[in-house]
């Protein structure tokens, strides 16, 4: 539900928002601060259509600028197999003159008392320089759980034969959104949420994204000095996962790193992952799952 309200924060006069989105000015603002604060912006992404209802940004304001915000993102999971409902907490700033006065706390504690108890799992990446704010709240770290394989050389296998995808074309982003939407086919966690992809698609990686028509699958591939990286795939297909990979590396072999954990591990050699300045945080008391199974989120799910 859409809502707005004046709040106190230490004695500061607030108005708080989940409406960023539909008001020009805040959104306008919103996008100013997260340019200041991570050196990005949501403006393509939801030119392109991505910015849907299942990003909620709660943000507080003075006057029509944005001070401090906290988003949620609703997230269609599925973990071994079980549907699962999740809440990712992220794009948590705070504008510089205004820290140190409990704006994040404020927003900390409004979201949480509105998700708790209504999904499967509450969770978010935090930086290293906030790996004390989040304890606060009862978020716990967890430890993730990165796969590789070391495919031999097999001559027979053909390379793939890969498209690269273009998002200033529509037809290019339908493809994409849909099969993302459908999520990996060989994830033990999947992910189903097009308009993520699409934002990855249109910032970060938007020259690694391709499509593999021999199996109706879209995915993100990047060469590495160790071998060929796969961050994710999506669609729905039945083709064995080895096969894949082996016509991705053209038959040639060597070691391919996933950014998501293989349902069937056969095969696959497991190793501590630690992204570089980011660690997973759930909400204490869902961290079984992390604990009895050695998987890590899609790199592409961190949003």
């Amino acid at each position: 539900m859409v809502f707005s309200c004046p709040v106190r924060v230490h004695g500061a006069s607030c108005t708080y928002t989940n409406a960023v989105r539909d008001i020009p000015a805040v959104r306008d603002s919103f996008n100013a601060l997260t340019r200041a604060t991570y050196g990005f912006d949501f403006r393509r992404w939801q030119a392109l259509g991505g910015w849907d209802e299942n990003y909620i940004p709660h943000a507080l304001l003075e006057g029509d600028t944005v001070v401090a915000n906290v988003s949620v993102n609703r997230m269609a999971l599925t973990l071994s197999g079980r549907p699962a409902r999740g809440v990712q907490l992220g794009t948590v700033m705070t504008a510089e003159s205004c820290r140190g006065r409990g704006f994040a706390r404020c927003l900390m504690e409004r979201v949480l008392a509105e998700w708790t108890g209504r999904c499967d799992l509450l969770y978010l990446f935090a930086n290293d320089s906030a790996r004390e704010f989040y304890p606060r709240f009862g978020f716990v770290p967890v430890e993730e759980t990165q796969h590789s394989l070391s495919l031999p050389p097999e001559g027979a296998a053909p390379p793939a034969a890969l498209r690269p995808l273009d998002m200033d074309r529509p037809e290019d982003r339908l493809f994409l959104m849909q099969r993302a939407q459908a999520g990996n086919p060989y994830a033990e966690v999947r992910v189903s949420c097009g308009s993520l992809a699409l934002f990855y698609a249109c910032e970060f990686l938007k020259d690694r994204f391709f499509a593999l028509p021999a199996w109706d699958l879209a995915g993100v591939l990047s060469p590495t000095e160790e071998g060929l990286l796969v961050s994710d795939l999506f669609g729905r297909t039945e083709a064995p996962l080895s096969a894949v990979l082996r016509s991705l590396t053209g038959g040639r072999g060597g070691r391919v790193v996933l950014g998501f954990t293989p349902a069937d591990r056969t095969g696959c050699i497991p190793s501590p992952y630690k992204e570089e300045d980011c660690t997973l945080f759930v909400l204490r008391g869902q961290e079984r799952y992390f604990q009895e199974n050695a998987v890590m989120f899609p790199a592409l799910s961190h949003a």
